[in-house]
């Protein structure tokens, strides 16, 4: 088992202003790209019906810091177990990142093309509902911040089983002895905050029209001479 935690902070950055409002900020005091947008600090249900509207939900007129976006914590655990004598071995490979913030473009998209559960279904709970909103109302800055979620994830990353080729097989015992192997990766996320398709798709924040890391599959034979 190995991991580890990163922390850092921006010093300096040749005293350059931001270009423009952008959801990644590297900015003295803060980590290397940062999160940022305009924080939804309300949202009531005044008259009880269930929907909200632009006027039911208030977002803050400055930028807010969100949480990085490269992970702070990461964590890998990989285990062999064998079986027969030792002639079939399973080793497994689990993978733990967390502390970092991921856009959710997918759900952002949905919403501001009204095909958004939380922009069609009075029963969607309240906070989805005001992202929806915040992200679709321009008099609220169309902040993007209820669709830049919480990365964490559990995964397991890979896992292999190898099994020994027994020579009575061939028939000959002057033949080479061998195994053969079958690898999975990226075989299951187990358990994640993130409510798009993959926390890590997209890379490191927009998992917008991006195919998530791939499952695949390798088997293998290897003789020993």
């Amino acid at each position: 088992m190995s991991g580890s935690h990163t922390a850092n902070k921006v010093i300096v950055v040749d005293d350059q202003p931001n270009a423009a409002p952008a959801l990644q900020r590297t900015i003295p005091g803060y980590p290397i790209q940062g999160a940022w947008s305009r924080p939804i600090t309300a949202y009531a249900d005044a008259n009880s019906d269930g929907v909200l509207t632009a006027s039911e939900v208030t977002v803050a007129a400055d930028w807010a810091y969100i949480g990085p976006v490269l992970p702070t914590n990461d964590m890998q655990a990989s285990s062999t177990f064998h079986f027969f004598n030792r002639r079939v071995g399973v080793t497994t490979l689990f993978d733990y990142r967390a502390g970092n913030y991921h856009q959710f473009g997918g759900g952002s998209d949905r919403c501001n093309g009204g095909s958004a559960r939380e922009a069609n279904d009075p029963a969607t709970p309240l906070d989805l509902q005001a992202a929806c909103i915040a992200r679709t109302n321009a008099s609220l800055g169309s902040s993007l911040w209820g669709y830049i979620k919480p990365a964490d994830f559990i995964k397991l990353r890979e896992a292999s089983i190898t099994a020994e080729i027994p020579r009575s097989l061939w028939g000959l015992s002057r033949l080479p002895t061998g195994t053969i192997a079958l690898t999975g990766r990226n075989l299951s996320t187990l358990w994640t905050k993130y409510p798009g398709l993959d926390p890590e798709a997209g890379g490191q924040f927009n998992d917008n029209w991006i195919v998530p890391p791939l499952r695949s599959f390798l088997a293998r034979i290897n003789f020993t001479f």
